[in-house]
């Protein structure tokens, strides 16, 4: 998903002014406040008070990232300063950039020289979805609310899978009332909020795509999305109810493993390690590792997810290419990879797609 991608923020005094213990968002302490509020209201008005909350606004990226916000650039960047950027060619002509990104804050790091460059020779950047943009997020603030609505926990797991998470939260110590709000919840986004003590690491510093959007708006350029937030969410509504138990199972059974924060923090530090590398391959090798043998829901990328998306990327990006000079476009880096990834999509229509 969009995605899932994952900023993990702890709010420190906003946590007391919207009376939730922990709100981890996709969106840094910086720029958080008035999506925060606005999200708050919208869960209020539907008895949605919760304990932990994540939300993917890109919803599994697959790209997970620590960092402890004191690293200096000189340790950020190593020694091969391409990361994951290759520029698409056709017929020896230059036609655009690709950006895998991960989506999260990445403290006081400086862009590749290429990078920079690159963006400034550009005529636009797509980001994978602007969330910088205010009717984006209002979008995005709906979408989430029409996904408990219509698709509640209540509405789709057996009793087994709902006794099963029920002692995940008990172990948890949620209060009734928290407990009450979890059901109310579209499952993704429960999980979500579930899965908190697997993964509660603090990022700090702008989105990686918030350095990019602001160098391209500085250089006059116009800033545009990929894809829409219903690109992002369409398969909600797609997963059977067999698939949503699956998919729930596999998380409680991930958090009841009292190994998950260790596991799940490995596979973070090993994304870091991915990308500063620019190794785009072993990073889809060990998504799918981590996706298949730690918390099994492989399939669900598969089938509903990335595979699709990837195939529409691929198109939009054919699209502009022909249609605009030189634009860049910056994406969640685990669409890279892989054979039904963008790059492979490309090249079956007829691009090079090559690392700089």
């Amino acid at each position: 998903m969009t995605p899932v991608s994952i900023y993990l923020f702890n709010l420190g005094n906003v946590e007391r002014l919207i009376s939730i213990k922990w709100l981890q968002l996709a969106l840094c302490k910086k720029y958080i406040f008035e999506f925060v509020l606005s999200l708050q209201k919208l869960l209020t008005i539907h008895q949605m008070k919760i304990k932990y909350l994540w939300i993917y606004l890109f919803v599994f990226s697959l790209s997970f990232f620590a960092s402890d916000g004191n690293a200096s650039t000189n340790n950020l960047v190593t020694a091969n300063k391409t990361w994951w950027f290759y520029k698409i060619t056709k017929n020896n002509h230059a036609k655009g950039y690709l950006l895998g990104v991960i989506h999260t804050p990445l403290g006081d790091l400086v862009y590749p020289d290429v990078v920079v460059n690159s963006l400034e020779k550009s005529s636009k950047l797509y980001l994978e979805l602007n969330i910088f943009d205010e009717k984006t997020k209002a979008e995005l603030q709906e979408e989430f609310l029409k996904m408990s609505i219509n698709h509640s926990i209540d509405t789709l797991l057996t009793s087994k899978t709902k006794s099963d998470l029920d002692s995940v939260i008990t172990a948890q110590n949620y209060s009734r009332e928290d407990k009450k709000s979890i059901y109310a919840l579209n499952p993704f986004l429960a999980m979500i909020d579930v899965m908190g003590p697997c993964a509660l690491v603090s990022f700090d510093g702008d989105p990686i795509e918030k350095k990019l959007h602001d160098q391209a708006k500085k250089l006059g350029h116009q800033v545009a999305a990929l894809e829409s937030v219903e690109d992002n969410y369409s398969w909600v509504n797609k997963l059977s109810k067999e698939e949503w138990n699956e998919y729930v199972e596999a998380h409680v059974r991930f958090v009841k493993d009292k190994d998950c924060n260790r596991k799940f923090n490995s596979y973070i530090l090993q994304m870091r390690k991915n990308m500063l590398q620019g190794d785009a391959d072993q990073m889809y090798e060990n998504m799918l590792k981590f996706f298949t043998n730690d918390l099994p829901i492989a399939w669900f990328f598969e089938k509903y997810d990335l595979t699709p998306r990837n195939k529409k990327m691929a198109l939009k990006i054919m699209q502009s290419v022909e249609s605009e000079k030189m634009p860049f476009f910056a994406i969640g880096a685990g669409h890279l990879a892989g054979q039904k990834g963008v790059i492979y999509e490309l090249q079956k229509l007829g691009y090079s797609v090559t690392q700089e």
